[in-house]
């Protein structure tokens, strides 16, 4: 029989190797019970004729006692002897009868631990051929679907979506509204935040893939069914994913596209055009973009430090290292130490007038509660407050930070980070949704011009594949130990039964009883 290639087939041959494990186990109890049976008898029958013997024995020396002649006495020696013989051979076959009976039994035992064993993987097996057989159909259903329409040719669908209305004419509303700079800064933050995320999950799966590494390194066949499994499951899980949501993000993308490219839907203003287009603010703005740009490459040289540290740390633990203790550790860490203080120096310069406006709001602040704690003061000291001098004290405090906080906020505005705040600003929430959807839009429909059905397919196929091989090669180790296991348990009761007898055997070995 052709090893199975799926995981119903797998569970389906397991069931009948259980089935067969379970007869087979029978058949050795019945075996086994039967030889003990049988001992059991011979080992009574042999029992008796020893005493039988040794009766006779014990009567020859009765007469010998009280024999008249030498001549009487030599022929009860003679006879004495023949019984002596023949009761050591009697107990030699007892000995030896009590052996097979104990071998029997220990047969018997091995027969019960491997029967119980055996039934034990038969209910599991059941059990997991109808849950095999119920998760079959359901993965049949997903490959149909991989290869029928609309799912299979939605990676071309989505390609045609790019070059076509209403992607196109949203892609001129978005462009029309907002600066074509503000827009190129605005997807490249995007961008980098996207990929931070993309790379919060490649770093978690490269933590699981390291873990299945080692299980398959060092764990034995278990270990390699457990990573083949991990992968069967991860290329499921992206199967069923596209499955469930590829025609429905399709769809989505398409209906955001259609609103973002319909003019009447939250359109600017003039007013609201005019300040996104200032030409007497253009050269400042732009220039505010390419600081920002400036202070980001260096954020984007932090992030790339922290990845770097991350994979070394990650490279030494499955290294069985400890990370402060490893070379390209302790590099990384310096190196990121240094994109640390760079990104400060940077993001410290690019935000320092915002800093200086913030501890301004913060100085007026507490101005203004000093100024209600003098009032209180005065009050409880029955003092006209708009008279008490303490009061007028704290009062020409507040203005004077509330001056400074004038100047702090002009300052702001004036510089390259509230240039862009404000850029940013004049652009109105429902215009930078439309932008948040249409770029949405752009990233579903370019990840499914990417997407390749026949691919997830395939790709479960030979996940599923790999699995069962590596599955069939871990149940002939476990069923190789539960055979050992067994033969062990048999051959440690001999051994028993020997230690028991041990004296008598070899007393019976050195007197020449057979």
């Amino acid at each position: 029989m052709a090893d199975p290639t799926t995981n119903l087939d797998y569970a389906k041959q397991r069931r009948d190797d259980a089935r067969s494990a379970v007869a087979s186990a029978h058949q050795q109890l019945a075996q086994a019970q039967a030889a003990s049976a049988a001992n059991n008898a011979n080992l009574a029958q042999a029992t008796a004729a020893f005493a039988a013997l040794n009766k006779q024995a014990d009567d020859i020396r009765k007469q010998l006692a009280a024999a008249p002649t030498s001549a009487d006495g030599d022929a009860l020696l003679d006879a004495l002897e023949l019984l002596i013989i023949r009761a050591r051979a009697k107990r030699s076959a007892i000995l030896q009868t009590q052996a097979e009976l104990d071998a029997a039994r220990a047969d018997a035992a091995g027969a019960r631990t491997l029967l119980s064993a055996a039934m034990a993987r038969l209910a599991a097996a059941e059990a997991l051929v109808k849950q095999a057989d119920q998760e079959h159909k359901q993965r049949a259903k997903l490959k149909t679907a991989l290869g029928a329409a609309p799912l299979a040719t939605i990676n071309t669908d989505a390609d045609d979506a790019l070059k076509n209305p209403p992607f196109t004419d949203a892609r001129t509303r978005v462009n029309d509204d907002l600066s074509a700079k503000l827009l190129a800064r605005a997807e490249e933050r995007l961008s980098a935040a996207s990929a931070r995320i993309a790379k919060a999950g490649a770093e978690a799966q490269a933590a699981e893939t390291a873990a299945l590494d080692e299980r398959d390194k060092s764990g034995g066949a278990t270990g390699q069914a457990d990573k083949q499994w991990a992968v069967f499951a991860r290329a499921e899980a992206a199967a069923r994913d596209f499955v469930n949501t590829a025609k429905s993000r399709f769809e989505q993308a398409q209906a955001k596209l259609a609103r973002v490219a319909d003019a009447k839907h939250s359109p600017l203003t003039p007013e609201q055009a005019a300040r996104i287009n200032d030409a007497t603010l253009k050269a400042a703005r732009e220039a505010a973009l390419t600081a920002e740009e400036t202070r980001d490459a260096t954020l984007k040289d932090l992030n790339a430090a922290q990845d770097k540290l991350a994979a070394e740390t990650l490279k030494a633990r499955a290294d069985n290292q400890l990370p402060d203790d490893v070379q390209a550790v302790k590099d990384a860490r310096t190196a990121l130490t240094a994109a640390e203080t760079a990104f400060k120096t940077a993001d410290d310069a690019w935000r320092a007038k915002e800093i200086d406006r913030d501890a301004a709001l913060a100085a007026v602040d507490a101005k203004q509660a000093a100024l209600a704690k003098a009032i209180r003061a005065a009050i409880a000291a029955k003092k006209n407050p708009d008279t008490d001098p303490a009061v007028g004290a704290a009062k020409t405090e507040l203005e004077t930070a509330r001056m400074a906080l004038k100047g702090a906020e002009g300052d702001y505005k004036e510089s390259d980070r509230g240039r862009l705040d404000t850029w940013e600003a004049a652009v109105p929430d429902t215009t930078w949704q439309l932008v948040a959807d249409y770029e949405a839009a752009k990233q579903t429909l370019s990840e499914l011009k990417a997407a390749d059905p026949a691919r997830l397919k395939a790709d479960l196929e030979k996940a599923e594949e790999d699995y069962v091989k590596a599955r069939l090669k871990a149940d002939a180790s476990a069923n190789v130990l539960e055979q050992l296991a067994a033969e062990q348990a048999q051959r440690a009761g001999r051994l028993q039964s020997a230690r028991q007898q041990e004296a008598q055997l070899l007393f019976n070995a050195l007197r020449g009883d057979r």
